[in-house]
């Protein structure tokens, strides 16, 4: 019965529901946009991480992000190597540096990484693969997630057609000997991979003597933790810092989330979008309750209780979040593939996001519903005679 009423009042005014549908939908919509961009940051931060092979990373004290690693000294990595308890340990080099586009000469941010040719730290079978094609410090492989504006022949993705084809980084003569599928983050729209030789020709410290970051791999059964706690005299004097992967994780979705200006951006896009809904349901519903006021008076004086009553608008605010939610979704997946078509950001729908938003989209409908009940109770049957 109660939903009875809820539902024909929504369908009195059909259109008028519908611009209220509308409206929650784009509220929603933007909730889950946002959400996906707030994804996008957390799956680039440690996009590369994924793909290394490390029990414990060793960096500088100075680290701010992946691609502004800093350095620190090669003879740290050989004392660590020398331990009984490492299965090996290899040098990563990253840096950001400027690219040149072949075709029109504009300069764009690029992620370049370097390694040993025998055994590339990042697990990417076409990677190791095609370290082989490094036969020069010229030689360079570059990510097919790369942007079109960085100059591809064909004008839209970077592939195979591209072999040979000659630009600077850093002001250094450069030559793609193959590409690779990684992906991008948000310090760059374009990433390569050379060998340390070829590191070594762009950038500002020297790859035989310096690393970006030191990949410990630990032989079986040894705590990374317990690992990190012997190293602490070789770590006194404050020049390298180690790290288990979970601690890198976390720190990198720190830097990105919390410290920068593009995770707070879209954190607020969460919570201007729910206000913005939130607004939306309540203007609805109060409009509708005081339209309706004589109604509920009429159905306080046949006998109904105000908690009925309550629950009619309630279930009105229900049935705005249940109608709205299932198009909303579909629009976000439109959107989401669009997106990440256009930019190559890692976003798309997963079953945790679709839950969140739709506690969300309940909750600030069932929160505008709330604040719509106080008009409710001014509801006097005297007011009928």
């Amino acid at each position: 019965m109660r939903i009875n009423i809820a539902l024909k009042n929504m369908l009195h005014s059909r259109l008028r529901t519908l611009l209220s549908l509308a409206g929650v939908m784009l509220a929603v919509v933007l909730i889950f946009m946002q959400l996906g961009f707030l994804g996008a940051v957390q799956n680039t931060a440690t996009l590369v991480f994924d793909r290394m092979p490390f029990d414990v990373m060793l960096r500088s004290p100075d680290y701010l992000h992946l691609c502004d690693a800093r350095f620190i000294a090669r003879d740290r990595l050989t004392a660590v190597a020398s331990l009984p308890e490492v299965e090996g340990v290899e040098a990563f080099h990253v840096m950001l540096n400027n690219w040149q586009n072949p075709q029109t000469g504009e300069g764009r941010a690029i992620i370049v990484m370097g390694a040993g040719k025998d055994r590339p730290p990042l697990n990417v079978p076409e990677l190791q693969a095609k370290t082989e094609r490094l036969e020069t410090p010229v030689d360079l492989l570059i990510d097919r997630k790369t942007r079109a504006d960085y100059g591809p022949r064909d004008g839209r993705q970077f592939g195979e057609q591209d072999v040979g084809l000659e630009t600077d980084i850093g002001g250094q003569r450069v030559r793609v000997a193959g590409t690779f599928e990684l992906g991008t983050g948000l310090a760059a729209n374009g990433a390569v991979f050379t060998s340390e030789a070829g590191f070594g020709r762009v950038s500002f410290y020297d790859p035989r003597t310096h690393a970006s970051l030191g990949l410990v791999t630990l032989r079986r059964g040894v705590s990374p933790r317990q690992f990190i706690a012997s190293l602490q005299p070789l770590l006194a004097d404050g020049a390298m810092v180690a790290l288990t992967r979970r601690e890198v994780n976390q720190l990198e979705l720190q830097r990105w989330i919390y410290d920068t200006p593009v995770g707070r951006i879209f954190q607020m896009g969460v919570a201007l979008a729910f206000l913005v809904g939130a607004t939306i349901v309540y203007m609805v519903l109060s409009t509708d309750v005081t339209n309706r006021l004589k109604e509920y008076a009429t159905l306080s004086a046949m006998g109904y209780s105000p908690r009925y009553l309550s629950g009619v608008v309630m279930q009105q605010a229900l049935l705005l979040a249940g109608v709205s939610y299932v198009p909303a979704w579909w629009i976000a997946e439109g959107l989401y593939r669009l997106t990440s078509w256009l930019t190559n950001l890692p976003i798309s729908m997963n079953t945790p996001r679709l839950g969140m938003v739709l506690v969300m989209t309940v909750a600030m409908c069932v929160i505008s519903g709330v604040l719509a009940l106080r008009k409710l109770r001014k509801v006097d049957p005297a007011e009928l005679f």
